[in-house]
């Protein structure tokens, strides 16, 4: 009896959902139809063709896949030994600490992480000098 060896990364891939980004593309009706009727003759294409379709839009979104792996867009901060202002935004400090924004909220909602934020109008404000510090950033 052979056994089938499967690598748990080819079973991710072919269970994984695809990412699509919509892209502007001309599309006629009477093909679009045609595509979800299935096969059709040429000449029922050409009277499909033939018809006035004013009510249907000929401009409609296709989805191109994206690459899987493509790496996330990082924003654009600053380096913490430029920041000069007292404090910074949760995702200011996520990005100079490597950790995600939502571990930050979980440090201040349940005050165990290793610093802690001031609440500043409802919204959470990470001392700069904590962060340096934690950093090693003189």
């Amino acid at each position: 009896m052979q056994k089938t060896s499967i690598s748990i990364q080819s079973m991710r891939e072919a269970t994984a959902p695809q990412q699509f980004i919509p892209t502007e593309k001309t599309i006629s009706p009477a093909k679009d139809m045609v595509a979800n009727e299935g096969p059709i003759s040429a000449a029922r294409l050409a009277k499909l063709e033939l018809k006035n379709h004013s009510h249907i839009s000929t401009s409609k979104e296709t989805l191109q896949p994206v690459q899987p792996n493509a790496p996330p867009q990082a924003p654009a901060f600053l380096a913490l030994e430029l920041v000069t202002k007292p404090n910074l935004t949760t995702a200011e400090a996520a990005w100079a600490l490597n950790r995600r924004p939502q571990t930050l909220r979980g440090w201040a909602c349940l005050e165990n992480g290793p610093i802690r934020p001031r609440r500043i109008g409802g919204l959470l404000a990470w001392s700069t000098a904590e962060v340096k510090a934690l950093v090693g950033v003189a």
